[in-house]
């Protein structure tokens, strides 16, 4: 049995996704009642309005799917109580250097942060041909990140969601979630300079652009624009150097390859096995590597430490420069 905490559009994801994954029974946690009633209804789980009565059910592992100011707390209590667990992406530090320090003294326990951009596909493909310098020894890359932030969750007020709030504002979210999957392909930011400014009339105390020039650990410098402006959903990334060039649109059913020499363009198919891949694809692979490190398959591909290292980045990010 599995409890998911928080019951809005991520923990509803969870929910559905464990339910057909693991073939076992899913239970939910929210204080909010109308969010408990809509589980409930969508995918006939039992809920709580008592994070303590649903524990007394005895879960085998926590699945934290609250705002991201509120992943510690559970966090915590998961690590004391020695339960497994996966918190959604982080965008604040605060209560994570006291989760490392007690998880180094339960170094067995299966402690999961959100890494979902990992398991897409097409991050396999240009890891591929980045380890196989397919556009060259020397690149430097341009990547863009955005969406209107009203258009994130349709269905409610923006300026009630926490996203538009100052400590876990949209630009903020997205800076690390786009990272881990940058640095699992060129290695840790070594350094770099940025820009970040409010554009927008939108009722928010947030920067809605975060502007970003760096340099990764195996000498690749990229470009990075995180908004929550474009109208337009978009993830567009392109690699160049001096044997062609590599682009991906999220958008795209493939990855685009230009050989420089040959002049020629190739397209590589983004697939989820032997199908294209699908949106919903990538949440379901991080649920079942969560699944796997559980029953003590591979470890789970990414940590607190790594975790904590690109938020203590991003700080200095808001400064202004990287070093």
């Amino acid at each position: 049995m599995f409890l998911v905490i928080g019951l809005g559009s991520m923990g509803k994801r969870r929910v559905r996704d464990l339910s057909a994954l693991s073939g076992q029974r899913v239970i939910g946690f929210d204080p909010r009642p109308d969010r408990r009633s809509e589980a409930e209804a969508k995918f006939g789980i039992e809920t709580f309005d008592s994070v303590e009565r649903a524990l007394q059910l005895g879960p085998r592992a926590l699945i934290i799917s609250t705002p991201p100011d509120q992943h510690m707390p559970y966090a915590h209590l998961a690590a004391d109580l020695g339960l497994p667990f996966f918190t959604e992406a982080s965008v604040t530090k605060d209560g994570v250097p006291e989760l490392i320090a007690k998880l180094q003294e339960k170094p067995g326990l299966v402690a999961a942060p959100s890494c979902t951009m990992r398991f897409h596909p097409a991050v396999a493909v240009l890891s591929k041909l980045v380890n196989d310098k397919t556009a060259g020894e020397s690149c430097f890359f341009m990547y863009h990140s955005g969406q209107y932030l009203p258009d994130w969750h349709p269905h409610e007020d923006y300026r009630t969601f926490y996203v538009s709030r100052k400590e876990t504002g949209g630009c903020r979210e997205i800076v690390p979630f786009e990272w881990v999957w940058l640095t699992s392909l060129f290695g840790p930011i070594r350094g770099g300079f940025s820009l970040k400014r409010k554009v927008t009339t939108l009722e928010t105390d947030i920067d809605d652009v975060y502007q970003m020039v760096m340099e990764f650990a195996d000498g690749t410098s990229g470009q990075v624009t995180v908004d929550v402006v474009s109208r337009k959903a978009t993830r567009a990334f392109s690699l160049l150097g001096e044997q062609g060039t590599i682009q991906w649109n999220f958008s795209d059913s493939a990855v685009e390859v230009y050989d420089g020499t040959r002049r020629t363009t190739r397209r590589i198919p983004v697939l989820s096995g032997d199908r294209p891949f699908q949106y919903e694809d990538m949440y379901v692979s991080e649920m079942r590597a969560f699944l796997e490190a559980i029953e003590g398959g591979k470890p789970f591909p990414h940590n607190y430490e790594q975790d904590l290292a690109l938020l203590e980045m991003m700080e200095q990010f808001e400064r202004g420069k990287i070093s």
